[in-house]
């Protein structure tokens, strides 16, 4: 049974890290999860990782998925997720705020979300990876004159590459479920008037739709 909504914890970015973005390169045979990852909790950012190497298990939005093989995959803000179990790993994470992402992007990760993992061939790996390592090298140097400008659209530069992947093997909005299609519609709507529209009613009239239906 899907735990509460209520119940979730929402995980935010680290105060500590001022700019909103965190890049980490990570390997290991035996990578152990905390308590915190192991039980299903939310973020208020978003997420973009390259799976390299390795094997793991995770659950997003309560179905479960098992990658083996190169993959990316990208979590938006408040998917209900956790990690299952992670071996001989090797992988980059970006950690982002929304107000980093340049706009055009934001509107297109709302047609890709709810996004799977996603295979990668060895074309596209080469191209990922170089573009990840560059933010992470960039990352490291925040002495650097121009830095954050320069992180800042660096990884913006990975975010395309990642939701070109999407769009690539996406399909048409005419062969989505309407219940996928009107799940873009409101995320596009939530994005563009959240500060205006604070009742799921406001939404629904948007959308055409009762707001009973847009809550279930």
């Amino acid at each position: 049974m899907a735990t509460p909504a209520k119940h979730i914890p929402v995980k935010s970015l680290s105060k500590k890290n001022g700019c909103g973005i965190i890049i980490n390169k990570l390997a290991s045979n035996s990578l152990p999860l905390d308590e915190g990852i192991e039980q299903p909790h939310r973020h208020d950012h978003h997420v973009f990782v390259l799976q390299e190497k390795g094997e793991s298990h995770m659950e997003i939005d309560f179905e479960k998925y098992s990658i083996t093989t190169p993959s990316i995959f990208y979590q938006s803000p408040n998917q209900v997720h956790r990690g299952l179990k992670i071996e001989h790993i090797e992988l980059y994470v970006m950690v982002i705020n929304t107000e980093n992402i340049a706009d055009e992007y934001r509107r297109l990760l709302t047609q890709i979300t709810p996004a799977k993992p996603l295979a990668l061939n060895p074309e596209n790996l080469k191209l990922i990876r170089l573009a990840f390592a560059i933010c992470n090298d960039l990352y490291n140097s925040a002495k650097d004159a121009l830095y954050f400008p320069i992180l800042k659209n660096s990884c913006n530069t990975v975010i395309a590459l990642i939701i070109s992947q999407y769009l690539k093997q996406s399909k048409p909005t005419d062969k989505l479920p309407r219940s996928d299609i009107i799940a873009q519609a409101f995320t596009e709507l939530l994005e563009n008037n959240f500060t205006s529209f604070k009742r799921p009613a406001d939404y629904a009239e948007q959308l055409n739709i009762s707001a009973p239906y847009l809550n279930e």
